[in-house]
């Protein structure tokens, strides 16, 4: 019989038990759930689809400011019930350094959901030399891409183009015409599927107001708020969190002088970097900022304010910078008086102008008393001087109707002048095959591509002309640009006449003159200091000086201070551990024992940053991190890297990782690359990873041989 002692070992022996099971149950529940589907794709009957796609002037091309680009939709009939393009980007959305290239639906007028495809991507050179091939098979939808993020490095791609400046890219579709069973669509590389961002969970945080710790009280009004978050972005929170003020004794923070409106949307650029009703609200805001030690909110709405500056504001813009000492606000506000004498009389029957009188005397001589625009206006900050500049830009497109055939919708000039040249204000042209009205016209637009101000007056006349240099068409206007605008027309010139008029010499010249007139202003000494501060860059410094923690990261004898809301509101399994009565809540310590500290490092750096630095050497145990954590933008990333970097010496691994967490898309992708390089199979046979699959899991060994006998 059992001593009482017994049974009570007994009885906490099952109480543990079950502690753990709950404890799992909570975090497994919290994470979400991914649908695998391992079914393999049999091809009955097949539809070809063959498009080869010219680029010329490659170099050119690549440089325009856009950075994704569509082929023409193939096949070219109407008649087809299916129509693909393919989209090139010059930059990975994951690796600037490399290019990417998508297969993507366009058009399906079949009765079922999805098609399953086949499709291969070569690309070539001027004498058709093939310099990278990659393949896949995914289920399409309409308007679904697929490819490969990280397709061929950017470097590599110019230097295989060559003298010939020429890439060529060929797509083969093979589409099954029977249907299989539906798989399930992955977003690893849908661009337009992209998991939720470090903004938009701090929005969400925002608005739940879960985990906060402090409350800003507005007349009646409190919002709940989290002190870390408050403390990295602003040094006035800062410091009354870091003190022992009034408002770290009583978690409250009361703002009298702030309307509720302007508090909102301080906040919401706090926690996403973003603003809404900045024309309404900046001068408010730009207070608010200077008040609590936002540089890069004050940056922002100094931008609107002296970008919006007219006869009725500009008194009041004066007031701003005076009150807050403010020297580039103040001198670009005198600045537009000297530049518009005609328009001081108006000035000074506004509103601002008799408020100055009487609020701020010491203002209004000044001010009457600014130099022309001939003359020099200085301060202790910075020299500022008006300046007129005049050229002239030709774009010249020869062999224009390929040029034209292959354009896609629209397309832009390199730009004027050219980069790498010192000039700071840079344009560009638009040209669009379509008019907004139709086909019936061809539409052209200047555009300020950059600009050290956020808007430039200037003049423009934009000319078409052929080879012998007759006018077909000429535009001018004079207006108001703002940065990355068009300015232009719609209808510039009717589509058939352009094409009738380029048979002879076929070769289309645009040119644009431009006269601009804008300020030459040395930049103050803080300026690149504040717009250099984000919310990433705030949030890794939050990290890194592990301050204002309320919960720790212990890894084997090291603790790591960190922040729950943080935590929480990016990962739902950190979110269940601090929301329910479990050990990390009761103790504020969380311990994790099963991954490697620089993996948690690297973790812990895309939770406060939505950036990797070591994706490459760690991608295979961040991504097991990532899904412990339920990260799903890491897993996306890590996924994939991997994914772009298949090869012999690691596709046995790719097998068991995709495998373990039940990743579909990864296991069907390292099996279609054994099918693909059947003369790799050999090596991969000598792998670590190989013998590893060999010992515990027998079951993707036979999978794998299956997939090369299936090639045979």
């Amino acid at each position: 019989m059992l001593s009482n002692f017994g049974l009570l070992l007994i009885w906490c022996e099952s109480f543990c038990y079950f502690v753990k099971f709950c404890r799992r149950t909570i975090i497994m529940s919290a994470k979400r759930v991914r649908v695998c589907n391992d079914s393999c794709v049999t091809f009955t009957e097949t539809k070809e689809f063959n498009f080869t796609w010219t680029i010329q002037n490659f170099p050119t091309w690549m440089a325009k400011s856009d950075n994704e680009r569509y082929s023409p939709r193939f096949p070219a009939t109407e008649e087809e019930d299916l129509q693909w393009a393919l989209s090139f980007k010059c930059e990975s959305s994951s690796d600037a350094s490399f290019c990417s290239l998508y297969l993507k639906l366009k058009l399906k007028l079949l009765p079922e959901k999805n098609i399953d495809a086949m499709y291969e991507f070569a690309m070539m050179d001027s004498e058709k030399t093939i310099f990278m091939k990659r393949s896949g098979v995914d289920n399409f939808g309409t308007g679904t891409s697929w490819g490969y993020s990280n397709f061929i490095k950017r470097d590599e791609l110019e230097n295989q183009i060559g003298l010939g400046n020429t890439l060529i890219i060929a797509c083969k579709v093979n589409v099954n015409a029977g249907m299989v069973d539906e798989m399930i669509e992955s977003s690893i590389v849908q661009p337009e599927a992209s998991p939720s961002s470090l903004i938009e969970d701090l929005a969400s945080l925002l608005e739940s107001k879960k985990y906060g710790d402090v409350s800003i009280k507005v007349g009646n009004r409190k919002i709940l708020a989290h002190k870390n978050i408050l403390a990295a972005r602003s040094s006035v929170f800062a410091a009354m969190f870091e003190h022992k003020m009034q408002e770290k004794i009583t978690n409250v923070v009361s703002i009298a002088d702030i309307k509720l409106v302007v508090l909102e949307e301080m906040l919401r650029y706090i926690y996403t970097d973003k603003v809404n009703n900045l024309d309404t609200l900046s001068y408010q805001l730009y207070t608010a900022a200077d008040k609590y030690d936002i540089p890069a909110l004050k940056s922002l709405c100094r931008i609107a304010i002296l970008g919006n500056l007219s006869t009725e504001n500009v008194a009041e813009t004066i007031i701003c910078a005076d009150l807050h000492s403010d020297g580039e606000m103040k001198s670009r506000a005198l600045q537009f008086l000297s530049r518009n004498s005609s328009v001081a009389l108006g000035v000074t029957k506004s509103k601002g102008w008799k408020q100055m009188e009487t609020t701020h005397p010491h203002l209004p001589y000044p001010v009457m008393s600014v130099p022309t625009a001939n003359n020099t206006v200085c301060n202790d900050s910075y020299v500022t001087f008006a300046e007129t500049k005049e050229f002239t830009f030709t774009w010249t497109i020869p062999d224009f109707n390929a040029w034209f055939s292959q354009m896609g919708s629209w397309a832009l000039s390199p730009r004027c002048p050219s980069t790498g040249s010192g000039n700071t204000t840079q344009w560009v042209m638009k040209f669009c095959r379509e008019s907004k009205d139709g086909k019936a016209f061809c539409s052209l637009f200047l555009q300020l591509e950059a600009c050290p101000e956020p808007t430039l007056n200037a003049k423009y006349e934009l000319t078409m002309m052929d080879a012998k240099q007759v006018t077909l068409k000429s535009m001018s206007g004079d207006t108001m640009f703002r940065l990355c605008r068009g300015k232009g027309n719609s209808n510039y010139i009717k589509r058939d006449f352009l094409v009738e008029q380029m048979k002879a010499d076929n070769t289309l010249i645009i040119v644009c003159k431009i006269s601009t007139k804008f300020d030459s202003v040395d930049e103050l000494k803080n300026s690149k200091s504040a717009s250099a501060r984000n919310l990433t860059s705030d949030l890794a410094t939050l990290l890194a000086g592990e301050q204002f923690g309320d919960v720790s990261i212990k890894i084997g004898n090291r603790m790591i201070p960190v922040h729950k809301a943080i935590l929480a509101s990016r990962s739902t399994v950190f979110a269940a551990m601090f929301e329910s009565m479990m050990l990390e809540r009761i103790t504020n310590v969380v311990t994790i024992t099963d991954i490697k500290p620089s993996v948690v490092d690297e973790m812990l750096h895309y939770i406060y940053t939505d950036k990797v630095k070591n994706v490459n050497s760690l991608s295979f145990e961040l991504y097991a991190a990532a899904d412990m954590y339920d990260l799903q933008g890491l897993i996306a990333l890590c996924r994939m890297h991997i994914l772009a970097n298949l090869s012999a010496g690691n596709v046995a691994e790719t097998l068991i990782c995709g495998d373990l967490h039940k990743d579909s898309d990864m296991k069907s992708r390292a099996l279609l690359f054994l099918g693909e390089n059947r003369r790799a199979a050999v090596g991969v046979t000598k792998t670590a990873g190989w013998q590893r699959l060999l010992g515990s899991h027998p079951h993707l060994v036979t999978e794998a041989f299956e997939t090369l006998a299936n090639k045979v």
